[in-house]
């Protein structure tokens, strides 16, 4: 999977909170390291927020080191 199509996914069950709480990292936490607000991030978790700009992405998979098709369920199956 491309950067590219990273505007074509959603963000699979939850897992950026499962990772989240995995990792040991509050959402507050998470939120600071990717440089957003806490309500982004919760929109995001939530999935409330459907569409993602690929270098947010990249740094939420960095941050919960994980490779970024961890993130994802293509929607184009």
């Amino acid at each position: 999977m491309g950067v590219n199509n990273l505007k074509n996914l959603w963000i699979e069950n939850n897992c950026i909170k499962k990772l989240r709480v995995w990792r040991g990292l509050t959402r507050q936490e998470l939120a600071d390291i990717i440089g957003v607000h806490i309500n982004t991030l919760a929109n995001i978790e939530n999935k409330t927020r459907r569409r993602f700009e690929s270098d947010l992405m990249r740094k939420i998979a960095k941050a919960l080191n994980v490779k970024q098709d961890m993130l994802f369920e293509n929607t184009n199956k």
